[in-house]
C-alpha cells in the first residue's frame, strides 16, 4: 500500500512537473510582455509578426495533438520567446549597452532569425492539403535571395513537381535556405552601415581636432589672402596715403585700403568649417534623396548624411588652403571675404565627388536585398531557350491556320 502511495505521489509530482513545462512553454513570460518596446519600426513589425505566428500555431494544434506536433510546438513557442525578448527594452546595465547593440545589430537579428525558425517550423504543422498553397510563396522568397544560375535555386525550383510524399521536406529545406540567404544580406548592409558611421566618426574627430589646433594657433594654417591693390583702389585715395602693393583679406573680415593689415584670427577657422558644414548638409539632402528605399532595418541613408556632413567640413578647410597655396592652376587670390566665404560652401558641397561612389554602393546594396518578411519582386531563373518566332514565321502559321478552316469547313459542307 505504501509503494502505491509511493508511485502515486511520484506520477502527481511527475504530472505537476509536465504542467509547469508547458506553461513555461508558453509564448512570452507576462515578466517580458510587462517591458515597452524597442524604439523604431522593426519591433513593431516583429510584434505582429509574433501575434500572427501564435494564432496559426494555435489553430494548427486544434486537431493536432500528437506528441511529435506538441513537440513542434514547444520549438516555435521557444523561438518567439526569444524573438520576444529581442524586442523589449533593456533593463539594468543593458540599457548603458543598447548603443553597441544596435550597432552590432544583436537585438534586430536575433528577433528576426527567430521569427525565421519558427516559420520554418510551422511548416510541419500544415496540413498535406495546404503544402501545394504553399509553393509558390517559398519559390519566390528563393528566386528573390539567391542568383538566377545559382545551383541550389535551380534544384529547389523543381519544388511544384516534387513527389508529394517528400514535397514537405523540400519546402522546409527551401524556405531555410531563402530565410539564410536573406539574413546575410542584411548582415552585409549592417557591415556597410557600420564602416559609414566608424568613417563619418572618424572624420568628424579629426575635424574637431584640426580645428581646435588652429583655432589655437592660427598662423600655423593661415586661411587668408593677400591680392593685390588694383589701380581703382588706389586712386580713392589721398596723395599723401601711399598704399602697399597688397592687402590681406581673411574669412572674418578684410583689410581697407590704407589700413593696418589683417593678422589670420581663430574665428577664420570655425566660419569656414561651418560654412563646410552647411555645404555638407546640402550635398547629404541631395544625395540621399536620390537612394532607393529597402526593406532592410538598417538606416544607411542617415549613415550616408553623417558621413557627408563632417567631410563638407574638411574639405572645405582644404580646399581653402589649397587655393591659397596657388595649388589650383588658373585661380588667383581671391578679393574679397564674400568670395572666401562662397568657395568654403563650394568646398563643403564638391565632397559630393568624394563621397559619389559610396552612394552609389549604397543604391546598389539596398536594391538587391531583400526583404525579412515577404520578397518584393520573383524573377525567372533562365532565359526561354526557344527564340522569339520572325514575322514570316507568323505569317506562315496564320496562312495554315486559314487553309485549315476552309478545309474543315469545306469537310462540313460535304458531310
Amino acid at each position: 500500500m505504501t509503494t502505491q502511495l509511493t508511485v502515486a505521489t511520484q506520477e502527481d509530482h511527475g504530472s505537476t512537473a509536465t504542467v509547469a513545462r508547458n506553461r513555461a512553454s508558453t509564448f512570452a513570460p507576462d515578466v517580458i510582455r510587462d517591458r515597452r518596446l524597442r524604439s523604431g519600426a522593426w519591433p513593431r513589425q516583429v510584434k505582429v509578426e509574433i501575434t500572427r505566428i501564435e494564432h496559426r500555431l494555435e489553430i494548427a494544434l486544434v486537431d493536432n495533438k500528437s506528441a511529435y506536433a506538441q513537440a513542434v510546438g514547444n520549438a516555435i513557442r521557444a523561438h518567439l520567446r526569444d524573438a520576444e525578448e529581442a524586442i523589449r527594452r533593456p533593463r539594468g546595465l543593458a540599457i548603458v549597452l543598447s548603443a553597441l547593440d544596435s550597432y552590432r545589430g544583436t537585438s534586430i537579428e536575433q528577433a528576426y532569425r527567430s521569427l525565421h525558425s519558427a516559420r520554418v517550423f510551422l511548416v510541419e504543422l500544415v496540413a498535406e492539403e495546404d503544402i501545394d498553397a504553399l509553393v509558390p510563396g517559398v519559390l519566390a522568397r528563393v528566386q528573390s535571395c539567391l542568383p538566377a544560375t545559382d545551383p541550389q535555386r535551380l534544384e529547389l525550383e523543381k519544388l511544384p513537381t516534387a513527389d508529394q510524399k517528400t514535397k514537405r521536406a523540400k519546402l522546409v529545406r527551401a524556405l531555410e535556405r531563402g530565410y539564410a540567404a536573406s539574413d546575410e544580406a542584411h548582415a552585409h548592409i549592417r557591415r556597410f552601415r557600420n564602416v559609414l558611421l566608424c568613417t563619418a566618426a572618424l572624420i568628424a574627430l579629426f575635424t574637431v581636432v584640426l580645428v581646435g589646433m588652429v583655432t589655437q594657433h592660427p598662423t600655423a594654417v593661415p586661411l587668408c589672402f593677400r591680392p593685390d591693390i588694383t589701380t581703382a583702389q588706389a586712386a580713392e585715395l589721398p596723395h599723401d596715403q601711399l598704399p602697399g602693393s597688397s592687402r590681406t583679406v581673411c574669412p572674418s573680415g578684410e583689410q581697407g585700403i590704407g589700413t593696418d593689415p589683417l593678422q589670420p584670427s581663430g574665428p577664420d577657422v570655425w566660419i569656414v568649417a561651418g560654412l563646410g558644414l552647411l555645404g555638407g548638409g546640402l550635398a547629404s539632402a541631395v544625395s540621399v534623396r536620390k537612394v532607393v528605399r529597402s526593406a532592410a532595418p538598417y538606416d544607411v541613408p542617415l549613415a550616408l548624411a553623417l558621413l557627408k556632413v563632417p567631410t563638407g567640413a574638411l574639405t572645405a578647410v582644404a580646399g581653402i588652403l589649397l587655393l591659397g597655396g596657388g595649388f589650383v592652376p588658373g585661380f588667383s587670390e581671391l578679393d574679397t571675404q564674400r568670395q572666401i566665404l562662397a568657395y568654403a560652401l563650394i568646398f563643403g558641397y564638391a565632397q559630393q565627388l568624394a563621397t559619389r561612389y559610396l552612394d552609389n554602393r549604397a543604391t546598389a546594396l539596398l536594391a538587391e536585398v531583400p526583404s525579412k518578411h515577404t520578397p518584393l519582386i520573383q524573377t525567372r531563373s533562365l532565359p526561354s531557350t526557344n527564340p522569339p518566332p520572325s514575322p514570316a514565321a507568323l505569317l506562315n502559321a496564320g496562312s495554315i491556320r486559314s487553309v485549315a478552316t476552309d478545309q474543315t469547313a469545306a469537310n462540313d459542307g460535304t458531310s
